[in-house]
């Protein structure tokens, strides 16, 4: 599991080609729908705050970002939003609030979370 993690952290520069990403994304996602009952609770926040950060600073500009490495990180965070929150990510929504003033594709992955939470909750 952590190299899983470690291996997809590497691979979420954004300079790097868009299948690739989506790959280190697909990564996540299968520690968090496989692995997260496993996982220690120190993992689990760290996953959760990667999410955030990869939302805030692991895309490309909006026009730029493919729009399939969008919505795989936006199922990554859904994936641990269904299992952390409310009770152990109290700060999800603040957190999308802020990330939705810091920049267009920031804005945009906001909004697409909101519709997918609001889809899946």
């Amino acid at each position: 599991d952590e190299g899983c993690f470690l291996i997809s952290q590497r691979l979420l520069d954004p300079s790097l080609p868009d299948p690739v990403r989506h790959f280190a994304f697909q990564l996540r996602a299968h520690l968090v729908e496989q692995r997260w009952e496993a996982l220690p609770p120190t993992a689990k926040a760290s996953l959760r705050q990667e999410a955030l950060f990869a939302l805030a600073n692991g895309t490309r500009p909006l026009m730029a970002e493919a729009r399939f490495v969008k919505e795989k990180v936006v199922q990554v965070v859904v994936g641990i939003a269904r299992r952390e929150w409310p009770e152990e990510w109290t700060d999800l929504l603040p957190a999308l609030r802020e990330l939705s003033q810091m920049g267009d594709t920031q804005g945009e992955l906001a909004l697409l979370l909101i519709r997918a939470l609001q889809e899946d909750f």
